[in-house]
């Protein structure tokens, strides 16, 4: 008999890096994202667990989208005017807009539209101390640690900052589209302070 739930964790990916944003580590980490979802729901996280550092990645978008979050561009031009080439689709003829000769600008809002919209960015805010309102620089991340438990659908993320851990789950709810993060300081933080 077949251990299901040990054949699928045993492929659970785990990213590790000891300095997440120096420009080697960084460029390799954008090209592997993890995300959670539930097939109606996604959310691509960094190492932070969130999307903390999403201007730093450049590969991979880090979104929130769904499968209710639609966008149309408004289309400039009359669409009658769309050339068609014809392709013979189970014996009939069909027209498909496959060529962007002399009408790049239609044939790019047909590609386009509809699309998913990026709903929205989630990430923590890091202080370089109480005093400060300077941000905490990608360069201050170490010990970055990344799992994605596959057969549960949590990404266990842990990292350092200001000399601080910090480990954070992350997850969708199966039935809805909701968020849920759950982070553990250790003892050496103080929310009071500011610095988070």
């Amino acid at each position: 008999m077949i251990d299901r739930k040990d054949l699928v964790t045993r492929h659970n990916p785990t990213l590790r890096a000891a300095r997440p944003a120096d420009s080697a580590t960084l460029a390799a980490l954008s090209a592997s994202p993890l995300s959670v979802g539930n097939g109606e729901f996604a959310f691509t996280a960094y190492f932070t667990g969130l999307q903390t550092l999403r201007d730093a990645y450049r590969l991979v978008p880090l979104c929130t989208m769904s499968q209710w979050g639609w966008h149309s561009f408004p289309v400039p031009l009359d669409e009658s005017a769309l050339r068609l080439k014809p392709f013979d689709t189970h014996g009939r003829s069909v027209g498909y807009a496959s060529d962007p000769s002399g009408q790049q600008e239609m044939f790019d809002q047909l590609r386009q539209n509809p699309h998913r919209l990026h709903l929205g960015a989630v990430g923590f805010a890091f202080y370089r101390n109480e005093n400060s309102d300077a941000r905490v620089a990608p360069e201050d991340y170490t010990a970055a640690e990344q799992t994605l438990d596959l057969w549960n659908g949590v990404l266990r993320s842990g990292f350092s900052v200001n000399g601080r851990h910090v480990a954070v789950e992350t997850l969708v709810e199966a039935k809805s589209d909701t968020l849920a993060v759950r982070v553990a300081l250790d003892e050496s933080w103080n929310l009071a302070d500011g610095a988070v």
